[in-house]
């Protein structure tokens, strides 16, 4: 996920910038959405 990237660089000190120190909260709550989301799909494969 790009927003775990960008959070894991923000930690190693190589995303300097506001707003950065909050990302990390926001990851599960994307992956958590995409599950969701992929758990109605009507492809099968997805909701696992």
């Amino acid at each position: 996920m790009i927003l775990e990237g960008i959070h894991a660089r923000f930690l190693m000190g190589k995303t300097v910038g506001e707003g950065f120190a909050g990302l990390g909260e926001g990851v599960p709550v994307l992956a958590g959405a995409a599950l969701e989301r992929a758990g109605r799909s009507s492809i099968a494969a997805l909701r696992r």
